[in-house]
């Protein structure tokens, strides 16, 4: 496991990312010199030949992470693995097309020669994955754990590898008496020889021989605390074993001044660009809302936002006019109360556009969690741990939770989103907030959460 500014990446998608960039690249080097470089009126500079490739593999790879072709269940699930590249590449071609044609590479200026390109890079990935079934990478690059502790701790990490973001294999049974009663036991020696690189540790259990973790340590075994463990596997947080001084270790509460400038930055940057690009969408909304029922077009909503504060929240309206005459609820699956306009822009998140004005004002950010309304807030605090702590971070647009969780509709749903929102207030960097934005690209591609 790789530490990445703050955000833990299994190896083996650090390995699969970099073969696949290689590949591309190559791919397309080679395309671009020998295939067409033949046709040129001038012989072609590598060098610019080169870079075009680089940025165009590039590119394409935001696109794969985005599509979500470097998560677990793509590494095992061929099918799903050549559906979400296929996907990838209906965003890539378009862009690879634009970028070629603004190259200083005066021979690919034609549609046919990036398509024809991309399409070598969208053979070679689709082999090199066959290539990867046929090796099972669960097996060959899965890590292999085992719990030093009573059997009851194992049977909660297997349940845990099940749900793990990594490939992951619980070695059982455990050594962890044969470590207690044997006195000629060779922890580290036996690390070796079943491969072992994860030893887990509960904070319950404190008795061990110091000199015996410490050989495994130096063998390269790494030692984990069980809670971090939990953490690091699932990517969230119980709010039920949060203690009060764990706040204070939050990667996100702290006074990193030169974080929060550059986030506030790319906030503005992001969100004009945002509203000048989409702004013709968001006037054929506007149109297609007014038409259906002649009420308003804009729907605003009083959220908790950064220290508690209250804000107005904007959003296109997706309900009828009268939808919470009887008060504040929470939405519903198939909820009659939307529009069919409102259907579409809810299940596309269109109707969300708006809060990127919110984003100006300084209301909220790109990545943070999500705001809740006041009376909800009140309701899940009194039955939730810490729910009232997610506040000292800035709102957002899109989260960890959005990425992660289903649409929130009830107080275990809230529970569940709250355990992602720790997590992020834990481990939030750079890393993570860029990670979170282009994975919200596959979320609004494959309608999730949305109600």
């Amino acid at each position: 496991m790789i530490n990445i500014f703050g955000y833990y990446v299994h190896y083996v998608f650090i390995i699969l990312a970099l073969a696949d960039l290689a590949v591309m690249i190559g791919g397309l080097f080679l395309y671009t010199v020998f295939g067409l470089g033949q046709y040129a009126s001038v012989t072609p500079n590598n060098l610019s030949v080169f870079s075009l490739s680089t940025l165009s593999a590039g590119l394409t790879l935001l696109f794969l992470y985005a599509t979500g072709i470097y998560e677990r269940r793509a590494l095992t699930d061929f099918r799903l693995t050549m559906m979400r590249l296929l996907r990838s590449f209906i965003f890539a071609v378009p862009s690879v097309t634009l970028l070629w044609y603004l190259s200083d590479l005066a021979y690919v200026r034609s549609i046919l020669i990036p398509v024809a390109a991309m399409g070598i890079q969208f053979c070679l990935l689709a082999l090199t994955r066959f290539g990867l079934k046929l090796l099972s990478p669960g097996t060959l690059f899965g890590l292999r754990a085992v719990i030093l502790a009573p059997e009851s701790y194992t049977e909660a990490a297997d349940k845990i590898a099940l749900k793990s973001r990594f490939p992951l294999q619980i070695l059982r049974p455990s050594p962890y008496q044969r470590l207690l009663t044997d006195g000629d036991f060779d922890l580290a020696a036996y690390c070796r020889k079943e491969n072992i690189n994860m030893l887990i540790i509960p904070g319950s259990v404190t008795v061990f021989p110091i000199k015996q973790l410490a050989a495994c340590r130096f063998d390269g075994v790494e030692i984990l605390d069980f809670s971090f463990f939990a953490e690091r596997e699932l990517g969230r947080v119980e709010p039920e074993k949060v203690y009060p001084k764990w706040i204070f270790y939050s990667s996100a509460l702290g006074p990193k001044s030169f974080y929060r400038f550059l986030k506030r930055i790319f906030d503005l940057v992001f969100a004009l660009a945002v509203i000048a690009i989409t702004a013709p969408v968001q006037a054929v909304i506007a149109f297609l809302i007014k038409k259906h029922d002649g009420g308003p077009v804009f729907y605003t909503q009083t959220r908790t936002g950064l220290r508690g504060a209250p804000f107005a929240i904007y959003k296109f309206r997706s309900m009828c006019v009268d939808a919470e005459k009887s008060g504040a609820q929470w939405a519903r699956q198939n909820d009659d109360r939307i529009t069919p306009i409102g259907r579409f822009i809810r299940k596309t998140r269109l109707d969300e556009l708006p809060q990127f004005f919110n984003i100006l004002k300084g209301e909220m950010s790109v990545v943070g969690p999500r705001p809740e309304r006041p009376e909800f807030v009140e309701q899940l605090a009194l039955e939730i741990p810490f729910y009232k702590e997610r506040h000292y971070v800035k709102p957002g647009l899109t989260g960890w939770a959005q990425i992660n969780a289903d649409y929130g509709a009830s107080v275990e749903d809230a529970r569940r989103k709250l355990e992602y929102d720790l997590y992020y207030m834990k481990y939030a960097s750079f890393t993570l907030d860029a990670l979170i934005a282009l994975k919200t690209l596959k979320v609004v591609l494959e309608g999730q959460g949305a109600r």
